[in-house]
């Protein structure tokens, strides 16, 4: 009896795991080579129910390859109180495995079971018929797949039995075609807004993709037209056409660009707005005429030639003046007519010497249109040569705005007592006093001890120095050395130069501005404080105030840099501010030098240097900028120029800051010297008079012969040396050069730098 009925329980127990089975769904019965439902209910599919595809014309769909689609069964049995179940699957055929794009389920009571589709409870039939959502994704591939399903009728009584009634949906394909490119077209001008002249030529413009040809029409009336064709056939990829406005006046002018190989709408493109056609030309712009150079406060040499410049609308021919007698003239003529268009002339500066010069551009059409600089001008003789010559700023220097800047000199003006020895800016030791005179007048004007007329008494060596200023005809300026310390004597007299320092933001021509005037030549430099005005044409002229055809000027422009605003301590600065080496000053080879500089930035970065435009040589690389300093020994062959450059380590392209130029002095490889001073090893680059003849000495025995290189390259003057020490004579224009020395092998890896002073 207990053995009994434990087989009862087990079997009820079976019962009830297999009917919740059914209930879950099943799937794996959809080909038409299985069994169907025929293993748990009915043996063979009943004509009492049916499955179909709603909305489905026929036993096919087309479906665009990888679209979405979405599909429904109905299953429809003509009794009351059933429940339904499904089975859903796309397969490449009836009766295969294959599977084919991806199921999702869609509504209620339907769920994923690997990869088809089945019931996750019955479904009740509403109206003799339940119906199952779902969608499908379709393969990329094209081709013709097959819907299969087969549905479940029960009669709901709990137990898998004969009652429960089943059947197959009809094959029903999934056609699978190729996706079609969607053309379109968009037109870019005109757009909306133009305001165009019947007559002009103008450009129709239009994207387009996946169109072949396109036809052009416009309308004067609106976007309904009627439209009237511009061009029948044009490439579309071409993406322009050019057009001649038609001479038909409109405020609602549209243009229309569409794929001639359909009359689709979304196949076509007109323009976003209305734009006008006008018919009566527009009045011309009223003329202008401004003159852009010379600008006032220029100094102009006689003979030199000077670029007159102007800008000017709708004006034909101009015609150009000089006053020498202020800015209501009377005027000279420099030219009649010309074609304004020019916008230039070359003029040679006239023999009028004026301090009140004023020149004037004019249209011949209409002689009021007239434009003159603001500021007079001056005419003066050419320049002749000066006892003095600029050395610092010597141009392609970078200032920052409130930098200490030594402007120095040489020359006859100025007596040389430079030496080895001697270092007038030593870096490492200098106190602040740049421009070389006595604390107490550091400012370098001209109110305190720079001035001529002052004494100085005896120092350590015992030298007393007297400048005495004569009056009536002129000023006699002399000044008397005497040696001290070892008991010796040297007494010599030096003619003094009085100096006026300018400087110019806008390039060599000026306007100048006076930095400082009675500087004694004598003092070979001056101290300056750059201005607030941040520039690339920076000059510095120095001028003889008894007899200004006396100047010197940096021949290249040098640049002032503005600061950087400081927005609290938070906030970083971006840029690099180089401090040391400062412009000016005098490096030794083989000795260690600290480059500093300053910065709240934080990237790491490399130390570059370049030698007389040797190419940029690395010092250091990666270091973190906010380290400020590092100790660079400098390299045993460098000589003369020099520049300092900090760039980003991780963007190399990124410069971050270019010091002003520095002189590394190789006493060793520096032996140009004068024949006057020809005891003495001076400092590189030795300035050497023009026309003098002067001493070379060999930098080691195997040298054989020397080259005078200019700047540019060009070999102005080759010298064998058959002696550690030759006498050269040579007659070379004033300017920088380098001396390149060779041997019976080839060129050494360095070379010497020599300045030929007037």
């Amino acid at each position: 009896m207990i053995r009994t009925l434990r087989l009862s329980l087990v079997l009820a127990l079976f019962a009830v795991i297999g009917l919740q089975a059914s209930n879950n769904g099943k799937t794996g019965r959809t080909a038409t080579t299985s069994a169907g439902c025929g293993s748990c209910h009915s043996s063979s599919a009943s004509a009492a129910v049916t499955l179909s595809v709603p909305g489905s014309t026929g036993n096919s769909m087309n479906v665009t390859a990888g679209a979405k689609v979405n599909l429904s069964v109905l299953i429809a049995h003509t009794a009351t109180g059933r429940t339904a179940g499904v089975d859903i699957a796309v397969k490449t055929d009836m009766t295969g495995t294959t599977d084919a794009g991806t199921l999702t389920a869609a509504g209620t009571n339907l769920k994923l079971s690997g990869t088809e589709l089945t019931h996750s409870s019955p479904k009740t039939l509403t109206n003799n018929s339940a119906t199952f959502d779902f969608a499908w994704t379709a393969p990329t591939t094209p081709g013709t797949y097959y819907l299969r399903a087969i549905g479940l009728s029960t009669n709901n009584n709990g137990v898998e039995d004969t009652g429960d009634l089943w059947a197959r949906l009809p094959q029903f394909t999934l056609v699978v075609t190729a996706s079609t490119p969607t053309p379109v077209i968009t037109v870019l001008a005109p757009n909306g807004g133009e305001q165009w002249q019947s007559g002009s030529a103008h450009t129709i413009t239009w994207t387009s993709t996946n169109v072949t040809t396109v036809a052009i029409d416009w309308s004067a009336t609106g976007t309904n037209g009627p439209w009237t064709t511009i061009a029948a056939s044009v490439a579309a990829a071409s993406g322009s056409y050019a057009w001649t406005v038609p001479n038909t006046a409109t405020t609602s002018g549209f243009v229309r660009v569409r794929d001639v190989s359909t009359t689709a709408a979304t196949t076509s493109d007109m323009s976003n707005a209305a734009f006008t056609i006008t018919t009566t030309p527009p009045p011309p712009p009223s003329p202008t005429l401004t003159l852009t150079a010379p600008v006032g406060g220029a100094t102009l040499r006689i003979g030199t030639v000077v670029p007159i410049t102007w800008r000017s609308t709708s004006v034909q021919n101009i015609m150009l003046d000089y006053s020498t007698t202020g800015v209501t003239g009377p005027w000279k003529n420099i030219v009649t007519s010309m074609a304004a268009s020019a916008g230039t002339y070359q003029w040679t500066v006239p023999t009028d010497s004026s301090m009140s010069v004023f020149v004037r551009v004019s249209s011949v059409e209409t002689p009021t249109l007239t434009s003159t600089n603001t500021i007079n001008m001056m005419i003066l003789p050419q320049s002749t040569a000066a006892t003095f010559v600029l050395t610092v700023p010597q141009g392609g220097e970078l200032y920052h705005v409130g930098d200490r800047v030594s402007i120095r000199w040489s020359g006859s003006a100025v007596k040389l007592l430079m030496s080895e020895e001697e270092d007038e800016d030593d870096d490492s030791s200098d106190s602040g006093d740049d421009d070389g005179d006595d604390d107490s007048d550091d400012d370098g004007d001209n109110g305190g001890d720079d001035n001529s007329g002052d004494t100085t008494g005896a120092g350590s060596g015992g030298s007393t120095d007297t400048t005495t200023t004569g009056g009536g005809g002129g000023s006699t300026d002399t000044t008397t050395t005497s040696g001290g310390g070892g008991g010796g004597k040297d007494t010599s007299t030096v003619s003094t130069v009085s100096l006026r320092i300018e400087w110019s933001a806008d390039g060599p021509a000026g306007p100048w501005s006076v930095i400082a005037e009675g500087v004694n030549a004598k003092n070979a430099q001056f101290a300056w404080v750059v201005p607030n005005h941040p520039t690339t044409t920076a000059f510095v002229r120095l001028s003889n105030m008894l007899n200004s055809s006396q100047e010197s000027i940096n021949k290249i422009a040098f640049t002032i840099l503005g600061t950087t605003a400081d927005d609290g301590d938070t906030a970083e600065i971006e840029t690099v501010h180089i401090t040391a080496p400062r412009t000016g000053a005098r490096l030794t080879p083989r000795t260690a030098t600290i480059i500093t500089w300053e910065t709240r930035a934080t990237c790491k970065v490399n130390v570059e240097w370049d030698a007389c435009g040797d190419g940029w040589q690395t010092i250091t690389s990666n270091i973190h900028a906010n380290i400020g300093h590092y100790q660079w020994n400098v390299p045993k062959h460098a000589d003369g120029l020099g520049v300092i450059r900090i760039v980003d380590a991780a963007n190399p392209a990124k410069i971050l800051e270019v010091s002003g130029a520095f002189m590394v002095v190789n006493p060793v490889l520096t032996d140009v010297s004068t024949q006057d001073e020809n005891g003495r090893a001076l400092i590189a680059p030795q300035p050497v008079s023009n026309g003098h003849s002067f001493t070379v000495r060999k930098p080691q025995e195997d040298v054989v012969g020397c080259d005078v290189i200019s700047i540019t390259g060009q070999t102005m003057h080759h010298a064998d040396l058959p002696s550690m020490q030759t006498q050269l004579s040579t007659s070379l224009a004033p300017g920088a050069y380098v001396i390149r020395w060779m041997t019976t092998t080839g060129a050494l890896p360095f070379t010497t730098s020599l300045m030929i002073v007037p």
